[in-house]
């Protein structure tokens, strides 16, 4: 890093740095709290015993579908 060759520099820099890296953190964080939400509700409401009447199997393949589509269409 280009800041470590000064080292009598003010650590203002690296504070903003260090700022947004974890905003950028936070914002994952938020991010993947919708998926996780929405698998420990589909795990809770399963409860079917064959993985033909499995609920959660389902939405994940039309999840994965969904995805797929929208990724083909960027």
């Amino acid at each position: 890093m280009a800041l470590s060759e000064t080292p009598n520099r003010p650590c203002a820099e690296v504070d903003q740095i260090a700022h947004r890296q974890l905003q950028e953190v936070e914002a994952r964080i938020a991010w993947l709290e919708v998926p996780r939400a929405e698998l420990k509700r589909m795990l809770q409401e399963c409860g079917r015993d064959t993985v033909a009447a499995c609920c959660v199997l389902e939405l994940l393949c039309d999840h994965c579908a969904c995805r797929a589509r929208r990724d083909a269409r960027d």
